[in-house]
C-alpha cells in the first residue's frame, strides 16, 4: 500500500509523544502499529531488521523508526520518520534546558530534581544488570566486561576505541580458535557535534550506553555540565517519551544555546541515519551470511557494559552524598527489583519522596 509522507510523519510524531518504557517497548509499539494494524511492512521483514538494529551501534528504537520510514517511502521517508520520532522528546529536553536555571534556583523544584536524580541512578543500575543478564554465564563476556571497566578507569577518554577493541578482540579470539576547546563558537560547536557523533556511533545495547561515552567529555574534559546537571538531563530524558538519547538537546542548549541544541542532536542521530539509510540497504544481504558481525557484538556489548559499570560507580559516588539520599536510593532500588515499574514512574516516585523528606526534615 502507498503510505503518504503525511501519514508517516503523523504516526511517528505520535509514537515519539507517547512512547514510554525504553527501547524494547518502543519497538514493540512500532511492530504492533506498522506491522499488524497498518500493514506497512511484513512481520518477517520487521523482525529480521530488528536483529540487525540490535547488532549495529546507535539508539535501537530510533534506528527502527528510520528503517520503517525507509521501507515505505525510501530515504526521505526514513529521515522524516526518524526526525518526527525524536522531535517531541528533544523539544521537551530543549525546553527543560531553557528553564533549567530558573528551576534550580527554587528550593521546592530543587527537591524534585534531587529525587529525579536518585531515581535515575536506580534505573542506570538496573539497566546495567539487565544488559549483562544474557551474558552472566559466559566467561568471555566477564573478561570483556572487566577489560572495559578497567580500561575506562585508566584511559577514560578512549571509550570508543575501548569498545572497538573489545569487538575486535572477540573477532581475533574467534578466528584463532579532542583537547579542551576554548572560546570560539565554531570550535565549541564542532566539539559538541563530535562528542555526540561518537556517542551515536557507539551506543550498543541500550540508549543508556551513552553515559560512559558522554559523561567523561561533557563533565570532566570540557566541563560543559556539572555532574548534577548531567544527572538532571538524564533523569528528565527518562521521564519523557522517546529515546533517552534526546538528552543531547539539553546538553547542546546548555553549551551553545539553540544552535548548540541542534548541533548536538544532529551529531547524536546522524550515525544511525547513515547506517540505516545509507549502508544497511547496500550490504544487508552480505551481512546476513556473515558470522563476523555477530562475533564482533559478542565482544563489543560486554565491553560497553564494563564501561557503563565504571561510569555508574562515578555517578553513584557523586549523587549519593549523604545518608538520606543513600536511604532513598536503596528504598527505590528494592521497590524496582520487586515491582519492575517503568523508568519514568521510578524517577517520579523518587522525586515525590525527596520533596516530602525535604518538607518534613529540612
Amino acid at each position: 500500500m502507498k503510505v503518504s509522507y503525511r501519514q508517516l510523519a503523523a504516526y511517528f510524531l505520535k509514537a515519539g509523544s507517547i512512547g514510554f518504557g525504553g527501547p524494547l517497548a518502543l519497538v514493540a509499539m512500532m511492530e504492533q502499529e506498522c506491522v499488524h494494524r497498518k500493514h506497512w511492512v511484513t512481520r518477517e521483514r520487521f523482525e529480521s531488521s530488528f536483529v540487525f538494529c540490535k547488532m549495529l551501534p546507535g539508539p535501537m528504537a530510533y534506528q527502527m523508526a528510520l528503517w520503517v520510514g525507509y521501507e515505505v517511502r525510501g530515504v526521505l521517508g526514513g529521515l522524516l520518520a526518524g526526525i518526527c520520532f525524536v522531535l517531541p522528546a528533544a523539544t521537551l529536553l530543549y525546553l527543560f534546558a531553557k528553564f533549567y536555571q530558573n528551576l534550580s534556583s527554587l528550593s521546592s523544584a530543587n527537591a524534585v530534581l534531587d529525587g529525579m536524580r536518585i531515581g535515575a541512578l536506580v534505573i542506570i543500575l538496573q539497566s546495567v544488570y539487565s544488559l549483562f543478564l544474557p551474558y552472566r554465564r559466559e566467561v568471555a563476556a566477564w573478561i570483556y566486561c572487566v577489560f572495559g571497566a578497567l580500561a575506562m578507569v585508566f584511559i577514560p577518554r578512549a571509550e570508543p576505541l575501548i569498545i572497538l577493541a573489545g569487538g575486535f578482540l572477540s573477532l581475533v579470539a574467534h578466528r584463532s580458535q579532542l583537547y579542551r576547546v576554548k572560546t570560539s563558537l565554531g570550535s565549541v560547536l564542532l566539539a559538541l557535534w563530535w562528542t555526540h557523533f561518537k556517542a551515536g556511533a557507539f551506543v550498543f545495547g541500550t540508549g543508556l550506553a551513552i553515559i560512559p561515552v558522554l559523561q567523561k567529555e561533557i563533565v570532566d574534559v570540557y566541563g560543559w555540565l556539572s555532574q548534577r546537571e548531567f544527572l538532571d538531563a538524564l533523569a528528565f530524558a527518562q521521564v519523557t517519551p522517546g529515546p533517552v538519547t534526546t538528552m543531547s538537546a539539553f546538553v547542546g542548549y546548555k553549551v551553545a544555546g539553540d544552535l548548540g541544541a541542534l548541533t548536538a542532536s544532529i551529531g547524536m542521530y546522524l550515525p544511525g541515519a547513515l547506517l540505516i539509510l545509507g549502508v544497511l540497504p547496500r550490504v544487508r544481504k552480505k551481512l546476513e551470511a556473515r558470522e563476523e558481525l555477530h562475533q564482533f557484538q559478542i565482544g563489543a556489548v560486554p565491553t560497553v557494559i564494563g564501561c557503563l559499570v565504571t561510569a555508574s560507580i562515578g555517578l553513584l559516588i557523586s549523587g549519593l552524598t549523604d545518608p538520606p539520599r543513600v536511604g532513598l536510593f536503596i528504598f527505590l532500588l528494592v521497590i524496582q527489583i520487586r515491582m519492575q515499574w517503568p523508568p519514568w514512574l521510578v524517577i517520579l516516585l523518587g522525586s515525590g519522596f525527596q520533596t516530602i523528606l525535604q518538607f518534613f526534615f529540612f
